[in-house]
């Protein structure tokens, strides 16, 4: 995640003095839309982190995403270096069939590719998302 947009803050403290404080942000991001409440409240915490973090690695034009053994691993190395206990890769499995199944992603023809469903999360502008969307739908009734 790039994490390139810094703002210096500075405040005086309690005896007069001036102190600073960097933040950084990440630059980039996604919409989470509210239709997708219903889904998130079925999810335990370590499936919606995951699934956060699948929003964020998502491709920005297609919402594209792979999940493979790699994407798995990386997201266990993430938790850990946040000292949160992971749970091994092969549980990851059951994660991404009930993200599935949620239909929070959707499976394609392409092996351990998937789209993050632009119905409930976008990378870009609405009008894009509304023509991914068409897109989509359009490619199911065909």
């Amino acid at each position: 995640m790039d994490r390139d947009l810094n703002i210096r803050v500075f405040k005086t403290d309690g005896t007069g003095n001036t102190v600073s404080k960097d933040l950084s942000f990440v630059k980039t991001g996604c919409k989470l839309y509210f239709n997708a409440q219903h889904l998130m409240i079925k999810l335990v915490t370590y499936e919606r982190c995951f699934f956060d973090y699948l929003c964020e690695i998502m491709d920005d034009k297609n919402n594209n995403v792979y999940i493979d053994h790699n994407i798995k691993t990386d997201f266990i190395d993430f938790l850990q270096r946040l000292d949160i206990n992971a749970k091994p890769v092969k549980s990851m499995g059951g994660c991404v069939t009930k993200l599935s199944k949620l239909g929070l992603i959707l499976p394609t023809t392409e092996q351990a590719l998937y789209i993050v469903n632009p119905k409930y999360v976008f990378k870009g502008t609405d009008t894009s998302r509304k023509t991914f969307l068409t897109k989509l739908i359009q490619q199911l009734f065909n």
